[in-house]
C-alpha cells in the first residue's frame, strides 16, 4: 500500500530527512503487491489554513518488510467489554458546522455533508488524515464509515493517539479485504501490524461498516461491526487526540465518508464495579415555590465582562489526558442531605433581585420570567452574581441558548469571593462542559472542556445544569446526570450567579430560569 506523508506545518526536510523518510515509506509497501517504480508525494498537513503545498520526488522500488508484532491475546471479543458507556470522552455526529477542519486543494477535499464528513481523494497515491476531539490514553473508539467505488489498495479508517500530526496510530482496512495498524512516529512510519487478510472484510466496496480501535495500555483490539479482526502490543504512544482518514492508490476521486464518532472510557475493575452499582439517572427535583426575599437577597448584585484569551491567560490544572474522568469517589444523589427548604429560589417573576444594565458588550435584563444574559464580544464572557452567600449546596438551574458556536455557552456561578474569584460550570453548544476558576482575573481549567451526550445542543439547547460542592468536591450534572466529580475546590464559600461565554460568535444571549441552591448538611 502506498502512503503519502504528510509534514508538519511550516517544516521543511534536509536531504538526510528526506532520505530516512522515503527508505521507511518503502518499507511499508505491501508484500502482497508486486514491485513497482513509484512516487513520494510530500504536501503540507491538513490545517485550518491548509496551504496546497505539494512535490513530487522519485522513489525506489519497495521491498516488503518482514514484521513480527507482538501479538495479545488478552482483548475481548466484545470491544465495549469493561467499558463505560454511562460517559463518552468524545462523540461526534457532524451536525453542528466548525468542529472539523474543513479544506479544499487540487488533491484531495475534506468537508460536511448532510451531516457527515466526507475525505475525498481527487488524484491516486493520496492520503489525507484530520484530527480532532480531547485526548485519551485507554478508551474504546468507534465510527460509521462508507466508501463508494473502489479497487484494491484504496483503503480509510480511524487515527488513535495522535500525539502531534507526524505521531499517531492509523487502524485502516483496504478494499482489497485487509486491515492493519500503522504507526506514525515523528514522520517515521512502521507496520505494528502489517496487512492481513480477513473474510469480514470481503464486501467493503459500496458498504457501510462501523470500524473500532480498543486501546489499554501497549495492547490494541482492531475491530469492524463489533467483530474482532486481530490485536497487537506496541508502547511507543501513550496518548492523543482522535481522528480518521483515507488513502486512495487506485482510484481518483474515492470518496469516504463518516459518521457517528465515539470513544467511551475504559474502567479499571474497580472503578467499573462503583459505575454499575452507582444510578445512572437521577430524579428531577421540582424547585419548590417562590419564597419572600430576605434582606441578604436584596444586596446589590455584579456582573463583569472577561477580556479576551489574549489578556487573560488559561493555565490548565489537569492533565491533557485526562479528558473525561472516571468518578473519583462512588456517585451520588444531588440532594443526598439537601435541607428540606431553599436557600434561595429565583424565577424572575420580581426584577428587582438581579441587576439589570446595557453597555457596549454586554446586557442583562428580566424580560419574560427569564433572565437574558448577552455579550456583544469575541472570545469573552460575562455574568452577574446575586447576594447569597453558601459553603456547602446543590445549585441548579434551567439554562438556555437559542443561537451560538464551538465553545460557546451558559453555566453557572458559585462559591463566588467577589467579581473576580469565583468557580464556573459551563456547559456548551455543542455538547461540551468545563469547570473554571477565576482568580483575582486569572482563568484556569479544573476539567477542560468534555463531550458529553447528556448535554442538549444546538439548535435546542436547553438544560438543567447542577452542581453539588461539599468540601473540595465540585460534582457537576446535566439534566440529573452527573458528568464528573472534581476535586481541588480551594474556595469555600460565596455567592451564586449565571454565566455566558463566547467564542467567535458576534453576539450569544443565554436564558436561566427557575434557580434554586439547597444547604447541604454534613
Amino acid at each position: 500500500m502506498l502512503l503519502a506523508v504528510l509534514l508538519g506545518a511550516g517544516c521543511s526536510l534536509s536531504a538526510a530527512q528526506l532520505q530516512s523518510t522515503v527508505a521507511a515509506q518503502v518499507q511499508l509497501t505491501v508484500a502482497a503487491q508486486e514491485p513497482l517504480a513509484v512516487t513520494v508525494i510530500v504536501m503540507m498537513p491538513v490545517t485550518l489554513t491548509l496551504p496546497p503545498v505539494a512535490s513530487r520526488t522519485p522513489r525506489p522500488t519497495a521491498t516488503p518488510l518482514p514484521a513480527t508484532p507482538q501479538v495479545s491475546v488478552e482483548m475481548p471479543p466484545d470491544p465495549k467489554t469493561g467499558v463505560d458507556t454511562g460517559h463518552t470522552l468524545f462523540a461526534e455526529n457532524f451536525n453542528l458546522l466548525g468542529t472539523w477542519a474543513v479544506f479544499d486543494t487540487e488533491r484531495a477535499r475534506g468537508t460536511w455533508r448532510q451531516a457527515t464528513y466526507v475525505l475525498t481523494l481527487r488524484d491516486t497515491d493520496e492520503i489525507r488524515w484530520v484530527f480532532n476531539g480531547p485526548r485519551a490514553s485507554d478508551f474504546y473508539f468507534e465510527g460509521s464509515v462508507a466508501v463508494g467505488a473502489c479497487k484494491a489498495g484504496d483503503q480509510y479508517g480511524l487515527v488513535v493517539r495522535a500525539d502531534t500530526d507526524a505521531s499517531f496510530y492509523a487502524f485502516g482496512v483496504a478494499c482489497g479485504g485487509r486491515f492493519r495498524l500503522l504507526r506514525s512516529l515523528n514522520g517515521v512510519y512502521e507496520e505494528v501490524l502489517p496487512w492481513q487478510a480477513s473474510p469480514l472484510l470481503a464486501r467493503l466496496a459500496g458498504s457501510t461498516q462501523r470500524l473500532g480501535v480498543r486501546a489499554v495500555g501497549s495492547r490494541f483490539g482492531l475491530y469492524i461491526n463489533s467483530q474482532l479482526l486481530g490485536q497487537v502490543e506496541d508502547a511507543e504512544l501513550t496518548g492523543g487526540r482522535f481522528g480518521i482518514y483515507a488513502g486512495s492508490y487506485l482510484t481518483p476521486e474515492l470518496q469516504v465518508t463518516f459518521d457517528d464518532l465515539v470513544a467511551y472510557p475504559i474502567l479499571s475493575a474497580a472503578a467499573a464495579a462503583a459505575v454499575a452499582a452507582a444510578p445512572t439517572a437521577l430524579p428531577t427535583v421540582a424547585p419548590p415555590a417562590t419564597l419572600e426575599p430576605t434582606a441578604t437577597v436584596a444586596v446589590a448584585p455584579t456582573r463583569s465582562a472577561l477580556p479576551t484569551s489574549t489578556a487573560v491567560p488559561v493555565v490548565p490544572t489537569m492533565a491533557a489526558t485526562a479528558a473525561v474522568p472516571t468518578p473519583t469517589v462512588v456517585p451520588q444523589l444531588a440532594m443526598e442531605g439537601a435541607s428540606a427548604e431553599p436557600v434561595f429560589t429565583e424565577d424572575f417573576q420580581i426584577p428587582n433581585y438581579w441587576d439589570q444594565f446595557t453597555d457596549a458588550t454586554t446586557r442583562g435584563q428580566i424580560e419574560d420570567g427569564l433572565y437574558r444574559l448577552t455579550l456583544s464580544n469575541l472570545d469573552s464572557a460575562a455574568w452577574a452574581l446575586n447576594g447569597i452567600r453558601r459553603q456547602d449546596f446543590y445549585f441548579s438551574g434551567t439554562a438556555s441558548i437559542a443561537q451560538c458556536g464551538t465553545n460557546e455557552g451558559a453555566g453557572l456561578v458559585f462559591r463566588a469571593v467577589n467579581d473576580l474569584t469565583y468557580y464556573a460550570f459551563i456547559v456548551s453548544c455543542t455538547g461540551n462542559y468545563k469547570l473554571v476558576e477565576h482568580r483575582n482575573g486569572a482563568v484556569s481549567e479544573l476539567l477542560p472542556w468534555t463531550v458529553s451526550g447528556a448535554i442538549s445542543r444546538y439548535p435546542a439547547m436547553r438544560n438543567r445544569i447542577g452542581v453539588r460542592a461539599v468540601g473540595a468536591l465540585a460534582s457537576l450534572y446535566v439534566n440529573d446526570v452527573l458528568l464528573a466529580t472534581v476535586p481541588g475546590l480551594e474556595l469555600r464559600r460565596g455567592r451564586f450567579g449565571v454565566f455566558v461565554k463566547s467564542n467567535a460568535s458576534a453576539s450569544v444571549t443565554a436564558e436561566f430560569d427557575d434557580l434554586s441552591a439547597f444547604e447541604i448538611q454534613r
